[in-house]
């Protein structure tokens, strides 16, 4: 937010590198967009956008850039174990924070509909088969506030919630504004592809096996 050249050189730069180099040839590209292209009252279906920050713009400006090739955009939020060093997924920052007894507060106001790293990878490596061009959200068939989300998680590894605080995003002073409601309708996925999505609690069942 506050270094938007820099995030467009990110976000859609390389993907505008990338589709250069492939036009007029027969390569597919599966561009991994972002759930914060939306806001206002979900479960959203993949024509309501609305991008209310430069990160949610420039990935938005990176889906019209892939758009120009033969393309899948699939637009999702992942969550599980970060294998990348100095690097806190939302997971492990709520299990982190709950091991070493760190006051954090989970919004109670902040909707989404995420899936495992494992299982977005997965479905990634059978989607590349089918070459659909298209756009399409691919999340949990359900979807809860990230408050909810995090006290099931905690609860499934065997912590307790003594430091967990629950509060609202319009609570705190945010830099980039932030959508409140990024749940998704990832009924056009089901239906073209015929693949299935995990539930909520599915989800929390597969992440939760990377902390035990």
């Amino acid at each position: 937010e506050k270094n938007p050249n820099l995030a467009f050189n990110i976000n859609c730069g390389i993907v505008k590198n990338i589709v250069d180099c492939l036009i007029d040839s027969k390569t597919h590209l599966i561009q991994v967009s972002t759930d914060q292209v939306y806001e206002g009252d979900g479960p959203h279906k993949e024509f309501s956008t609305n991008p209310c920050n430069v990160y949610s713009r420039t990935k938005y400006q990176a889906e019209l850039i892939a758009d120009k090739v033969s393309s899948t955009i699939l637009r999702t939020n992942f969550v599980g174990k970060s294998h990348k060093k100095d690097y806190l997924s939302f997971s492990d920052w709520v299990i982190e924070s709950s091991l070493n007894k760190n006051e954090i507060t989970l919004f109670q106001d902040v909707l989404f509909s995420p899936l495992s790293i494992s299982t977005l990878s997965d479905l990634i490596t059978k989607v590349c088969k089918f070459r659909i061009n298209g756009v399409f959200n691919i999340g949990s068939k359900d979807f809860l506030s990230k408050a909810d989300f995090g006290k099931k998680l905690i609860q499934k590894v065997g912590l307790n919630l003594d430091n967990i605080n629950f509060g609202n995003l319009n609570d705190v002073e945010l830099y980039a504004k932030r959508p409140k409601d990024m749940s998704l309708n990832s009924d056009l996925f089901l239906s073209t592809f015929n693949l299935d999505l995990p539930t909520i609690d599915q989800t929390i069942e597969i992440i939760s096996q990377d902390y035990f």
